[in-house]
This record gives C-alpha cells, structure tokens and sequence, in this order.
C-alpha cells in the first residue's frame, strides 16, 4: 500500500489562514457591491444619495469654481423642508433641481442666491453661478430646492460621477458580482474534487486493507511451516 502524504500542521494552519483571508474579501466585496447598487438605485429615484439629513451631491460643472467649488468635489448639503427652503437668504448657496430644456431632464445645481422675490404667498429666488456670465441666472421656487450647502470634500466627488457612469457601474458591481460567482464556482468544484478524492482513498484503503491482513495470514503460515533453523554445533574445548 502506498503511503499518502500527510500535509503538516503548518501548511493547513498556512491553508486555513489563506482561506479566512479569502472569504474576508468576497464578504467585504459584496457589502460594497451591495451598498454600491442600493446608493445607484436610491440616486436614480431621488437623484442624489442623503444619510441622517445630509444629501452627497457631486459637483458636475465649474459654474461656481469662484467660490471654490469645482467639478469632481462631494458636496454636504442640509436638506431642508419646504417651509425651510420658503426662508433663504441671499448669498445662500443652495443646492436645487432644475429642469434643462436642452436635455430634456430634470438636473441638479448648486448655485448663490443673488435675489429674494415675494412671490404669491411664498417667494421665488434668482440664482447665479458664481463663474458663470452675469445674466446666466435661475428662477427657483422652494419645493425645487433640496437643501443648503455645509461643507465640501475636494475630489471625492470623482469617484460618485464614475460610479453613476455606464462603465463604472459595470466596472464596480458587474465585474465584482461575476468574480464572486466564479469564485463560488470554483469553491463547489474544489469541493466536489475534494470529496471524491477523499471517498476514493477511503475505499481504496479499506480495499488494501484486506490484502493486507490477507498477506500477512499467508506470511504467518509459511513461517510455521518452516523448519526450525539448526543451530551450528560447538566444537569441543582440547584438553592438555
């Protein structure tokens, strides 16, 4: 029977520590595909992402690069309710949704407010890009505006714009959620070879097994069989 090497209890500690690694990273690789595709779907609905009050809004355009926001910076924006939004002031700098007749859709700006209009009941602001020509204004209204600006984080925005992009979209959860189920794949198969060598080795130990006892009766026998080995006679001490 041949023997089968046994691996040390190093290589499956080694093993074993590859393998939680592993499975760390496909795990925190579906939470982020997970949250990735979940912020996609809520973005599409409302047209940006909020958490705790807070709307992450990415900077598109230059149109107020004067104040020091630029195109690819994350905005933090204080969403406010209607009647909050019914009482801005000018200089605010507020982010609101506009619709472009150019391209037919309702798109998101953050603009100053250069003018407070009574309007009705309410009021109506007129607001300004602080890059952009003077007479390059908006007309808001308060159920348009969404909230108004906190703070900002310079760049980060870049990464929000290629993830809403086609092929970031497919780079970040496509791509990620096939890995994930070839890897998946690969586990089963290793799984399944694992199991059939394994049952194999068994039944082929268990069948050695048997020839084993079986050779080692015919090797008992043939030893009782034979005659005793003669000893070799001592020869005779001379006496003087």
């Amino acid at each position: 029977m041949s023997e089968q090497k046994i691996p040390s209890e190093a290589a499956q500690k080694r093993s074993k520590i590859i393998n939680t690694v592993v499975n760390i990273v496909v795990i925190v690789v579906v939470v982020f595909v997970a949250f990735i595709a979940i912020s996609r779907v809520t973005s599409l609905k409302k047209g940006y992402n909020s958490l705790f009050g807070t709307a992450f809004i990415a900077v598109e355009t230059n149109s107020m690069a004067a104040a020091g926001i630029k195109r690819g910076d994350m905005l933090l924006v204080d969403v406010l309710t209607q009647e909050e939004a019914g009482k801005l002031s000018e200089q605010d700098v507020i982010t609101f949704k506009h619709f472009d007749r150019t391209l037919k859709a309702e798109i998101i700006i953050t603009h100053r407010i250069v003018e407070v209009i009574p309007y009705g009941d309410g009021v109506r602001y007129i607001t300004h890009g602080d890059s952009n020509e003077l007479n390059a204004t908006e007309d808001v209204y308060p159920p348009d505006v969404i909230g108004k600006l906190k703070n900002k984080i310079g760049g980060v925005g870049h990464l929000t714009l290629f993830f809403a992009s086609k092929w970031g979209f497919f780079s970040i959860v496509v791509i990620p959620c096939l890995l994930v189920v070839l890897y998946c794949v690969f586990r089963v198969i290793m799984g399944v070879r694992a199991y059939t060598k394994e049952k194999a080795a068994l039944e082929a130990e268990n069948a050695m097994t048997d020839e084993d006892k079986i050779a080692a009766l015919e090797a008992q026998l043939n030893a009782l069989k034979k005659s005793p080995q003669e000893q070799e006679p001592t020869e005779p001490d001379d006496k003087s």
